[in-house]
């Protein structure tokens, strides 16, 4: 399976790829492949001897999605980026017609995956991932730290919305310059410090304020904060618990499925998929929550 780059967050555990969570979802699933072009061919064919191998039949791969991952001149030219819906495929020369052609053709050496979930396009597995991301919270969240180093002798400090703050758990004073070796104080909530504003819009930023304001020359802030999993976009990732997101996102793209073959004899099977993947995300869901009691936070506080 292709390995993407991945975007990580600074002080938290390795993340997984928007892209990379879509394709090992669609492999669990049993709906996903990947090769290489190793012919080439005109814009509307992807032909690769060695890995349709697998697909003897003719209507194995029709109604199925071809995405280009890469193009072999490795400078994201066309088609890389590129989706089509597989209308024909000839097993004996392990060839894949698409519906229309590709702004380029695939040629030798182009990487592409294979979704194999008739009718379902990529943003409907993205969507899928993004929902169970989503549905993690306010059950599931991480704790992380962030580091205030104040210039001035200030009260209140607005916290950065980019950090995903969506409630301050605690805040520690910690000596520096001619203190610096003291141990850490706990701030009491409501006797040292309160907080301002709604977590989630970028006008009005949670804000911190201390009710004995510190010496900038003597102390710096640790805050601990619930940080909320964000969706992602394109190439990035998330350090979600991974057996949570797979079981959500399955649900998810079966209820899709579902829905998509209403009324037909496959409903029934897809719909009972959904309900044992749900109930294998809130199992896992209810096990993080409890695990979040006592949790360290993730960051630099020494």
């Amino acid at each position: 399976m292709p390995i993407y780059g991945v975007l990580g967050v600074t002080g938290a555990p390795p993340g997984k790829a928007l892209e990379t969570l879509r394709a090992e979802l669609a492999d669990e699933m049993g709906m996903y492949a990947w090769g290489e072009a190793d012919a080439n061919a005109d814009a509307t064919k992807v032909i690769d001897v060695q890995r349709l191998a697998r697909f003897a039949y003719d209507s194995e791969l029709i109604g199925a999605l071809v995405y280009i991952l890469t193009d072999a001149g490795g400078a994201g030219a066309d088609p890389e980026g590129r989706s089509r819906r597989i209308t024909a495929y000839t097993a004996a020369t392990k060839t894949i017609t698409v519906e229309y052609a590709f702004p380029a053709a695939v040629t030798v050496s182009d990487v592409y995956e294979l979704y194999i979930a008739p009718g379902m396009e990529l943003p409907q597995w993205d969507q899928a991932i993004n929902k169970a991301i989503g549905e993690a919270w306010p059950e599931v969240w991480s704790k992380r730290e962030l580091l205030i180093e104040p210039t001035t002798d200030v009260e209140t400090y607005f916290l950065p919305t980019t950090q995903g703050i969506t409630e301050i758990l605690d805040v520690y004073a910690a000596p520096r310059g001619d203190l610096d070796g003291w141990p850490m104080q706990r701030l009491v909530k409501n006797l040292d410090w309160v907080t301002y504003g709604e977590p989630g819009d970028a006008y009005t930023p949670i804000r911190l304020r201390l009710l004995h304001p510190l010496s900038v020359e003597r102390f710096s802030l640790y805050v601990d904060f619930k940080y909320r999993y964000p969706e992602l976009n394109t190439r990035e990732s998330s350090f979600l618990d991974f057996p949570y997101i797979m079981a959500a996102a399955k649900a998810n793209v079966y209820a899709t499925l579902g829905d998509m073959t209403h009324g037909e004899a496959k409903e029934s099977g897809f719909l009972q998929k959904m309900n044992y993947w749900r109930g294998q995300a809130a199992e896992r869901k209810q096990m993080l929550a409890a695990q979040l009691l006592g949790l360290p936070a993730v960051g630099v506080r020494k």
